[in-house]
């Protein structure tokens, strides 16, 4: 039941990250339209769109990194992977929309399929994959230096010592 719990309540953050990072991307892309009057650079390709999307994957990335998945690796590395997986998945859902948009399919309708595609294939690939159930590390357990090794071989060694008051197999 935890597991199921635990779940729920990462797929509520992951949706409330994901909604909020659509606010950044329309904020940013409304700002390039109206303030840095962008305007289409070459044909159909629009920069202004390409950085706020950028700008709004990386907002969703590192939110839901720290607090979604409560992951602590290092952040560069899982950064170029999960863009390099938007990337993928990006190519095949644009054509998915093409396609539906020439069956006759209303341009929204298509894009809203589209995105949730998105957020399916994204939350699989951050929960199973990029993120697999890795916590962040308490202050108590950054504090200590020794492994788990390290310290049952020391409270082998302190229990055989005191136990048997013997010392490097010699007795006092």
């Amino acid at each position: 039941m935890k597991l199921k719990n635990n779940f729920i309540k990462q797929l509520i953050k992951y949706l409330a990250v994901s909604l909020s990072s659509g606010v950044v991307f329309w904020f940013c892309y409304a700002w390039f339209l109206i303030f840095a009057k962008q305007k289409t650079v070459f044909d159909g390709f629009d920069l202004g769109y390409y950085i706020s999307v950028g700008i709004a994957c990386v907002f969703a990335f590192t939110i839901n990194r720290k607090y979604t998945f409560k992951n602590s690796n290092n952040y560069r590395i899982q950064l170029v992977i999960y863009i390099f997986f938007y990337a993928a998945i990006s190519v095949p859902l644009a054509f998915l929309v093409i396609i539906l948009q020439k069956a006759g399919w209303h341009s929204i309708l298509a894009g809203l399929i589209a995105q949730f595609m998105t957020a399916v294939c994204e939350f699989t690939f951050l929960k199973l994959i990029l993120f697999r159930n890795k916590q962040i590390p308490t202050a108590a357990e950054n504090a200590d230096p020794l492994s788990n090794e390290e310290k049952n071989f020391i409270n082998e060694k302190v229990e055989k010592t005191t136990v048997s008051g013997e010392i490097n197999g010699s007795r006092e």
